[in-house]
């Protein structure tokens, strides 16, 4: 084990763990599934030194989703009248120069921008889905909005069906 500047190192066979005080992030490499994990419930990519959350780049993701990892499961209700409260957005980010510095995306453009929602209005209308991380920054699970689309779809699928019916109906006099 090794000791540098408070932080502690050492080799748990094929992982490598950090500890600081009570705080630990360790690298599994080991024959299973490579993973990085923490003892926290969360493990944030951010730039503190430039002060900025990282992009990540990955070929899929993956959530749990396990029935066995769920309980009291309940169908949602109705998602269209949910989604029509949110205002989606186009925006630049703020600090231009943090981002082209961090951005590793080759746009060609000089201002890109980005899309998606103002989380503390999100926070307004589905409060479960954002979080405050330690900094202060509001966050927003945003796959947790893919059940709500879905459903919503659902819904208006329902409602077009309901609406050939009556145009069939009404075209053959019925």
């Amino acid at each position: 084990m090794e000791r540098y500047n408070g932080y502690m190192t050492n080799w748990e066979g094929w992982a490598h763990c950090w500890k600081f005080g009570n705080r630990m992030i360790k690298f599994d490499l080991g024959p299973a599934d490579s993973r990085v994990s923490s003892n926290s419930d969360k493990l944030v990519l951010y730039d503190t030194e430039n002060g900025g959350f990282i992009d990540l780049y990955a070929r899929n993701v993956y959530t749990n989703s396990d029935a066995a990892s769920k309980t009291n499961i309940q169908s949602l209700g109705s998602a269209t009248a949910t989604l029509t409260q949110l205002r989606p957005v186009s925006f630049e980010w703020a600090d231009k120069a943090h981002y082209f510095k961090t951005s590793r995306r080759s746009t060609g453009v000089s201002n890109p921008k980005e899309m998606g929602f103002i989380a503390q209005e999100i926070e307004q209308v589905l409060p479960d889905i954002v979080a405050v991380d330690c900094e202060g920054h509001r966050v927003v699970n945003y796959s947790a909005l893919i059940p709500l689309l879905t459903k919503s779809i659902q819904e208006l699928n329902g409602q077009i069906e309901t609406l050939k019916a009556e145009i069939e109906a009404l075209k053959s006099g019925k």
